[in-house]
């Protein structure tokens, strides 16, 4: 008989057999049916297509063996094709065409490489024509299996060729999101391998990032009721479900923080919510179905309970899931809805849900959602808010409301009496506040002062209120201390005068701290828990409030930052246990010195222990040597137990002072961080002067200490500010001026001197600012202030001059450039050191006209169109020019030390360079006769030409072309 091959069902034979059902020969192929698509057809399709091509067609074969045979472009039209299009009455399902003849065939373990490669070229066909109810169908265990390990690892021979498949199958998903729905769910269902969507792969969160919303909430949905209810095979395997239920936590909260998914808030609502029921709540026993075991509650009966109570709570079950089933997997029993899961949910899991509600709510607490409107484009929403602009967080409080006040549940955390009271007191508060808040929205005053703060309490008292499921204490203060606060701020500001005389006891003495100040240090006692949920929340009420802070608050948050700071008080509330913490001493230890503790405890464990032994030899020195021998062997026991129990604690007292190092470090960057809000949002707040010496202290050692270096990346923040303050008081910006440049002359490395002359130039530039002078360079000088900083600048450049430090010729040489508003040229930096004859060197009197240079530079540019104002500036610097370069002359000309050096051919050259620059822009309109007498040029070539005729300089060609360059002038 002959053997079926692909060609052969090709043929024109076959094809009429197919279509229309004529007999055939039985010398050709025994066919059970008349159509090959009858159910007993499928085994011999299986081996035609397993079969070679014949020898006529070898030579097709090896032009296109990597491609699969076009008769499946005929099979695949007719099997997916409805039921009246079908060759025969009696044709086999697609799902059992494809796991008979595609996945037992071309997918199964066995085959080779050449077969699998077909059989994901026909999934990626038959993915592309096939309806979304077959598409479920695709997704065999052998093609899975197949498809994560080709796709898994780079080294398999079918990589190429699966990540083709997967790329396929995101191209489908984004052009029907019905398939990418029911592709999702294979992806998540069963076969799913959490390793195999930590790759490059990653597959389901790239589908997510092409569909719409509702594709994603019913993937949510999908999600919540394996959740609910595992499979058969896992719900009698308590770790295998706690498992998964775990990890269904852990995937939602990824697809939270994942931006490249549409996170709009439908989904997240429903992420969230899961988090929040699940971790908080139980279902109370009356409520629990007859059968205990299963822990389940009829959808049925529930819904009635639902309808008399008229309560909006977020329900358990998935209603959209039962109305999109028609488009998942026919073979596959409709999910039971029920509101308990059918195994009971454990503990770590309870607990994973709560730590991932509070996670996604620090990741809510920075994202801004999208916020739509038919005739404006859409635009998002400010950081932590949703469309309707409420908080994520009062939505929680909201939720949590619901929930509490909901007859089935009851709550998983039992909060004390106190507490209770706090947030009941909390909630009627937060309810005025709204209230308030949608009145002022109503009146169009969102920006107003009152508006910002009554929403950073709204933050606030929302923020504390959750807080008081993970640090009741702490949270419970907080209540406390903002109510006060609150009522400081809003309710007695509206009392009369003399009623506010009447309540000003000694008990309430303690109220009189700025309101400012004692929410800081709520924000700051926050801050030290390691949360991140408390740290976001820190941040974005940091942000509210940052624009009434005080020096107070500022300074103590420096402390924090630097060595003055009880940072270990705050440590101590993190549950770290720290001993022998004195002075910090732990901040550097050493490896080696940690050897020698060791060994000089295990010294003195060993010296106890002899002693001990020889203590208990003499009491039984006259017993048996067996009993002896016993009791010896017992102390060794002993010995070695309390030995190891030593060093156990050490090892563990050790972990907590490194662990406890580690916090601090932590926690001095967490502020830091509230520091760079308060340089970002308030950058014309004349409070940011405070920063600068203190940040400059602390930057001293950013070399070898991280903080440091934070506290240097925030001082370069702040130097930059472009519009800073212009309200201020200008003696204290004097004295801060005075000292950042005396920082300056003592930094120890460049980057530090840097940073500290450019923090003077701000402070410079601040007081320029405020005069509004910028187009009007004279009229600075006049002011007094203005005078006394260049009067310090002035003094700075001589000790410059006069003794060696860490400044450089750059910092004078670029301050025309950076602070252009000063003139100068006025100044005494201005040809200030040039004289030979007190200057420390001739190296100083080149740097002091090469100072003089840019700042002529500045002063007369080479294109003026001020014509008026540059001729005054000429009158005013020719003779200060013409003097200090005649007595530099002069001095070199007599061939005199200046120090003990005498002039070179480089510092000539600087001299001579100033003097030609000089000389032509100030002669730019000036007659040659009147140039000679302003320049009184007969005596200065003279002394030129004196000193070209020095043995040392009569061969240099760069002084000659200068001075031939400088006669010319004239």
């Amino acid at each position: 008989m002959m053997n079926l091959t692909a060609d052969i069902i090709q043929s024109s034979q076959w094809k009429q057999v197919m279509v229309h059902n004529v007999g055939v020969d039985s010398r050709t192929a025994k066919w059970h049916k008349p159509h090959i698509l009858h159910p007993k057809n499928l085994e011999k399709l299986t081996e035609a297509i397993q079969a070679k091509s014949s020898k006529s067609a070898t030579e097709i074969q090896q032009n296109q063996e990597n491609r699969i045979h076009s008769v499946w472009d005929t099979i695949l039209c007719w099997i997916i094709s409805p039921s009246n299009d079908k060759p025969g009455n009696q044709t086999v399902t697609f799902e059992q065409f494809w796991k008979v003849v595609v996945d037992e065939c071309l997918f199964d373990s066995d085959t080779t490489h050449q077969r699998k490669f077909w059989g994901f070229q026909l999934f990626e066909k038959a993915l592309k024509l096939c309806p979304e109810k077959n598409t479920s169908s695709l997704f065999t265990p052998n093609f899975m299996r197949t498809l994560i390990n080709n796709s898994y690892e780079k080294n398999r021979y079918l990589h190429e060729a699966a990540i083709r498949s997967l790329k396929v199958i995101e191209q489908v998903s984004d052009e029907n999101h019905q398939k990418a729905l029911v592709i999702v769910k294979q992806f998540l269902g069963q076969y799913y391998d959490q390793d195999f969507d930590k790759t490059s792969a990653n597959i389901v969160k790239r589908i997510l990032s092409v569909v719409n919303n509702q594709t994603i909430e019913e993937c949510i949905l999908y999600l919540k009721s394996i959740f609910i209810q595992p499979s058969e095979n896992l719900s009698g395997d308590s770790d295998t479900t706690e498992q998964q239920r775990q990890w269904i936590i852990n995937y939602l909260y990824s697809l939270l923080k994942d931006s490249r998914i549409n996170r709009q808030e439908g989904w997240l609502c429903l992420v969230l919510e899961l988090f929040l029921i699940y971790g908080f709540y139980i279902a109370k026993d009356t409520f629990i179905n007859d059968k205990p075991k299963n822990n389940k509650v009829e959808i049925s009966s529930q819904n009635k309970k639902l309808k008399k109570r008229d309560s909006k709570r977020v329900r358990f079950e998935d209603q959209q899931n039962a109305e999109n089933n028609s488009n998942t997997d026919n073979s596959q029993e409709k999910i039971t809805e029920n509101i308990l899961p059918k195994a009971i949910i454990s503990e770590n899991t309870q607990e994973c849900c709560r730590a991932r509600f509070f996670h996604a709510l620090g990741e809510l607490s920075t994202f801004r959602s999208l916020q739509s409107d038919k005739t404006e484009k859409p635009v998002r929403t400010r950081g932590g808010f949703m469309s309707d602009d409420q908080s994520w967080a009062f939505y929680a409080v909201t939720l949590m409301n619901k929930f509490e006040n909901d007859s089935q549940l009851e709550p998983l955390i039992v909060l004390s009496e106190e507490a209770l009271r706090l947030k009941k007191a909390a909630v009627e508060l937060l309810q005025k506040i709204t209230k308030k808040l949608e009145g002022s929205k109503n009146e169009g005053s969102q920006k107003s002062n009152l508006y910002i703060q009554l929403e950073g309490f709204h933050w606030l008292f929302s923020y504390a209120i959750l807080t008081l499921y993970i640090e009741p204490e702490e949270a419970m203060n907080a209540l406390e201390d903002l109510q006060v606060c609150f009522n400081k701020m809003f309710v007695q500001s509206k009392r009369s005068l003399k009623k506010k005389k009447t309540e000003k006891t000694e008990e309430n003495a303690e109220e009189n701290h700025d309101p400012i100040d004692v929410i800081v240090d709520v924000l700051l006692s926050f801050l030290a828990k390691p949360s991140a949920f408390l740290h976001n929340m820190t941040e974005q009420a940091f942000k509210v409030f940052c624009g009434g802070i005080t020096k107070s608050s500022l300074d103590l948050m420096l402390d924090l930052i630097s060595k003055k700071g009880n940072v270990e008080e705050l440590v101590d509330e993190m549950d770290i246990d720290e001993e022998n913490n004195d002075d910090s001493s732990d901040e550097s230890i050493e490896h080696d010195s940690d050897n020698e503790e060791t060994d000089n405890e295990k010294r003195e464990v060993k010296d106890q222990s002899v002693i001990e032994i020889g203590q208990q030899d003499k009491q039984h020195e006259n017993e048996d040597s067996d009993e002896d021998q016993s009791n010896q062997d017992k102390i060794m026991e002993e010995f070695d137990s309390k030995l190891s129990e030593f060093f156990k604690q050490k090892k563990f007292e050790k972990k907590k002072r490194k662990d406890a190092k580690y916090q601090r470090i932590h926690y001095k960057h967490k502020v830091i961080g509230l520091l760079k809000i308060f340089v970002k949002e308030q950058p014309h707040n004349p409070l940011i002067f405070e920063l600068i010496v203190p940040l400059l202290e602390i930057s001293k050692n950013a070399k070898t200490d991280e903080i440091s270096k934070s506290a240097f990346d925030l001082s370069t923040k702040i130097i930059v500010i472009k519009d800073g303050p212009t309200e201020f008081d200008e003696n204290k910006v004097l004295t801060l001026l005075e000292k950042v440049q005396d920082m300056a002359r003592k930094s120890s490395f460049g980057d530090m001197m840097k940073l500290c002359w450019n923090s003077s130039a701000f402070l410079l530039k601040s007081m320029v600012r405020r005069y509004k002078y910028e187009n009007i360079p004279g009229e600075v000088m006049n002011q007094q202030h203005i005078k006394k900083a260049i009067a310090i600048y002035e003094s700075t450049y001589k000790s410059w001059c006069v003794k060696s430090n860490s400044l450089n010729i750059k910092c004078f040489s670029q301050l025309p450039n950076h602070i252009p508003q000063i003139p100068w040229h006025l100044s005494e930096i201005f040809l200030g050191c040039a004289d030979p004859k007190i200057a420390k060197n001739p190296n100083k009197v080149m740097n002091a006209y090469d100072v003089s240079y840019s700042i002529l530079n500045i002063a007369l540019p080479k294109k003026s169109r001020e014509s008026e104002s540059v001729d005054s500036t000429i009158s005013k610097l020719v003779p200060k020019i013409r003097e200090a370069l005649n007595n530099t002359l002069q001095f070199v000309a007599g061939d005199l030390k200046c120090g003990d050096q005498t002039f070179d051919s480089q510092t000539l050259k600087s001299i001579l360079k100033f003097a030609s620059f000089a000389i032509k822009r100030t002669s730019v309109k000036i007659p040659i006769e009147e140039r000679k007498k302003l320049w009184n040029a007969k005596n200065f070539l003279l002394l030129l030409e004196k000193i070209k005729e020095l043995p040392r300089f009569k061969s240099s060609q760069a002084i000659n072309g200068l001075v031939k360059e400088i006669t010319r002038n004239f």
